[in-house]
This record gives structure tokens, C-alpha cells and sequence, in this order.
């Protein structure tokens, strides 16, 4: 079920692109791709955590990790992210990571990655 959709955003993408001419309202569009994408992160991290369940993995209950290390996730999409900026522009900002570096809590990985990565996008 997760593959059979996979290719959603880039149709949608394509789809917009199409059009954009003859859309006339962009709040109406801005409202629909928020809620769009919302409901299908939503159902992708359910149907993703119930299959998660039957694995065993440690510090892990099916895609939350009890113990979650910030700084190995910030350094790893860094480095991701850095990989991106030398391709497209040569050149790679230097990313300082400060403050409490060994702070470990529950949390869910893949809405992390995504935001520290369009953070860093953002940003660098």
C-alpha cells in the first residue's frame, strides 16, 4: 500500500505545473496541497507504524524511537543536505551544532528529517 502511492507528489507536481495558468485563486490551491499533504503524512506514518509493530528493534516501538539521539539525526541530514549544496552551488556552509548535544527523548524520525531538512534548505 505505502509503494502503490508513491508516486502521488510528483503527479501532483505535474498536475499543478499544467495549470497554474488557469488557477485564479492561489489561496484555494495553498489550502488544498496543505491539507492534501497533511492527511497523506498522517496516513503515511500509520500505515507505516503498523507495520513498524511487528518488527523488533531496539529502543523502538514501531516507528518511535524511545530514545532518540537530536544530534546524530541533525548530523546526518547535514551531511545530506551538504551533499545537495556542493552539488548544486560548489560550496558548503558550515553547520555549527551548540548547546545540549546529548539529549535524548522519544520522537518520530521521518517528520524530524523532513523539517531539518527543509530547515537546512532554507537556511544554508
Amino acid at each position: 500500500m505505502l509503494d502503490d502511492h508513491s508516486q502521488v507528489l510528483g503527479m501532483l507536481a505535474h498536475g499543478f505545473k499544467e495549470c497554474r495558468n488557469r488557477i485564479k485563486d492561489s489561496s484555494m490551491v495553498t489550502t488544498f496541497l496543505n491539507q492534501t499533504l497533511s492527511s497523506r503524512l498522517g496516513i503515511r506514518m500509520l500505515l507505516e507504524h503498523h507495520l513498524a509493530l511487528r518488527e523488533v528493534r531496539p529502543h523502538h516501538v514501531g516507528i518511535i524511537n524511545k530514545r532518540m539521539h537530536l544530534t546524530d539525526v541533525v548530523k546526518q541530514q547535514v551531511e545530506m543536505v551538504s551533499g545537495m549544496f556542493q552539488l548544486q552551488y560548489g560550496a558548503v556552509p558550515e553547520v555549527v551544532i551548540a548547546g545540549q548535544t546529548n539529549l535524548v527523548f522519544p520522537y518520530i524520525r521521518m517528520p524530524l528529517e523532513y523539517i531539518l531538512t527543509e530547515l537546512l534548505k532554507n537556511t544554508c
